[in-house]
């Protein structure tokens, strides 16, 4: 798996903000289980998210389809 720090950190800050108490080890452990079980080998994504991961978005910035 790729750096995911940025990502965990945010997890646990948003369960801390709804109550949820976990711990960035335990979403990593969670995450490594999902991933050793392929359970992200179907995610679809639509237009735009292919467009963010891909770099083709700036933050704030609305989807433009360019042909």
């Amino acid at each position: 798996m790729k750096d995911l720090d940025p990502a965990v950190q945010k997890m646990v800050a948003i369960g801390a903000e709804n109550n949820v108490s976990f711990t960035a080890e335990e979403v990593k452990s969670y995450l490594r289980e999902l991933d050793d079980q392929d359970q992200f080998d179907h995610v679809a994504l639509n237009e735009a998210a292919l467009a963010a991961v891909a770099g083709g978005l700036s933050s704030g910035e609305p989807a433009t389809r360019q042909c």
